[in-house]
């Protein structure tokens, strides 16, 4: 028998079934993987030997305890109401700048700030915009576990040599489980046992990807998902005259559907009692002027991935009907 690799041994015919149905080939969007978004910030910046990086004050805190995770200063800069840097920023050496794409809808605004530096002193967010095909500078980073049931992983995409350390295998699978309990129980059940996994990344390393989570991404049904976030996203078009924020998806898949308008914030609670969890973008961040302040306070950011569909979404206008916000 022919082997499929002369470096391994012959892919096995029989035995027990693994949990896979069908394996849909997808790759990764960049060449390197590692257990976390953060983690694959933590390398480019090690890699890049970079001394200072610019940051939005409207992010993550995940992002600048990274940075200061791979001992490199962090400054910051404000952004204006069309999501783009709303100051002048001068590069010294050593220096990069780090953009955001914000919900996975603002592949413009990103092209139209690369202009603004040298390419090779840009690193762009994309941990909110999985389907987001690289863009042009140092390095693009992705977060999978925010649009795929996987238990950890981030993806860089970048010209840079990167250094990866061994997965911790067995830790991935032992991250699984609050997904598999989700399967059959309301979030409240399994909420621990996420907090848990979570803390375990909050530290960045260079450990790899585990090879549990890439094959959890090459199997899972992508196109299905993008197109759920789509519909989704149409479905919920009759917002669209009270939402402050003029996004268009254009082809991108969103990770939410961001709503802003006066009072926005005191329907977070209300949303709960309805049993409908909407996150928020972020909590303690400092806001440096009314549109961050807006996006902090006064905008809802509605669910819309593929575990939902057209009757959730009318329920989601219903619930704003009966508090009056569209008729």
């Amino acid at each position: 028998m022919v082997k499929t690799n002369e470096s391994r041994e012959p892919r096995t015919i029989g035995g027990h079934f693994s949990a896979v149905l069908e394996n849909r080939c997808n790759v990764l969007p960049g060449q390197y993987g590692y257990e976390s978004a953060r983690a694959g910030l933590f390398a480019v910046l090690k890699a890049a030997n970079c001394r200072r990086v610019f940051i939005p004050y409207y992010v993550c805190d995940a992002v600048p305890s990274a940075i200061r995770a791979a001992g490199c200063e962090v400054d910051f800069y404000s952004i204006n109401a069309a999501f783009e840097i709303d100051e002048a920023i001068a590069l010294a050496e050593g220096d990069l700048v780090l953009l955001v794409d914000y919900y996975g809808l603002c592949r413009s605004q990103i092209e139209n700030q690369l202009g603004l530096f040298p390419k090779n002193s840009v690193i762009v967010d994309c941990s909110q915009a999985w389907f987001q095909a690289p863009f042009d500078c140092l390095a693009t980073i992705y977060s999978p576990r925010k649009f795929l049931p996987v238990p950890d992983g981030g993806v860089v995409h970048t010209s840079l040599k990167l250094e990866t350390q061994e997965p911790d295998e067995r830790s991935s699978l032992e991250r699984y489980q609050y997904l598999l309990e989700r399967v059959t129980g309301e979030p409240e059940a399994s909420r621990e046992l996420y907090l848990e996994s979570e803390a375990q990344l909050e530290l960045p390393s260079l450990r790899g990807m585990s090879a549990f989570t890439r094959k959890l991404i090459e199997v899972a049904d992508q196109d299905f998902i993008k197109a759920r976030r789509a519909g989704n996203w149409d479905a919920l078009s009759g917002l669209g005259a009270v939402n402050r924020l003029g996004f268009e998806p254009a082809g991108q898949a969103p990770i939410c559907y961001p709503l802003m308008f006066e009072g926005a914030g005191q329907l977070r609670d209300e949303l709960r009692k309805e049993r409908v969890f909407a996150p928020l973008y972020w909590p303690g961040v400092t806001c440096t002027n009314a549109h961050e302040k807006a996006l902090v306070s006064n905008t809802l950011y509605l669910p819309i991935d593929h575990r939902y569909g057209e009757a959730d979404m009318a329920r989601l206008l219903e619930f704003f009907k009966e508090h009056s916000v569209i008729s």
